[in-house]
């Protein structure tokens, strides 16, 4: 019992934290603007990168695959770069992505992320997720 009260309070706080991301988000970049950074480039200039299109590469922390009340899947993710320096990654679907996996991901950094309820920081939600072999 409590530990479907906790999954529907993970659940329910995620919902809220995400719940601002659109399906086409107007600040969406093209390719060519995209900047190619490393973690701790990022989370070292947070209002710098604000909204804009990165590239970052990191190991993968930890993984929690998740579904909105409307049956969507999503993924979440905490990157490193082996320096204690972490990004918190956002995916529409079920990521096939491990825990140790090295990863590549494109998409729009947002410095802090969330609702009246709880807020995150340094978020990238993820147009493009790829393995680095």
């Amino acid at each position: 019992m409590e530990r479907n009260a906790l999954v529907i309070l993970v659940s329910i706080f995620t919902i809220l934290l995400f719940s601002n991301f659109n399906l086409a988000d107007s600040t969406e970049k093209s390719g060519a603007d995209t900047i190619e950074i490393s973690i701790k480039g990022v989370i070292s200039n947070p209002k710098y990168y604000d909204g804009k299109n990165i590239t970052i590469e990191g190991e993968v922390e930890k993984v929690h695959h998740m579904t909105y009340f409307s049956g969507d899947p999503y993924t979440l993710l905490r990157l490193h770069d082996g320096e204690h320096n972490k990004i918190g990654v956002y995916s529409k679907g079920n990521l096939s992505i491990n825990e140790g996996a090295k990863i590549r991901v494109t998409g729009i950094f947002k410095k802090e992320k969330g609702n009246f309820l709880i807020k995150f920081k340094n978020v990238i939600k993820a147009k493009q997720v790829e393995k680095i072999v």
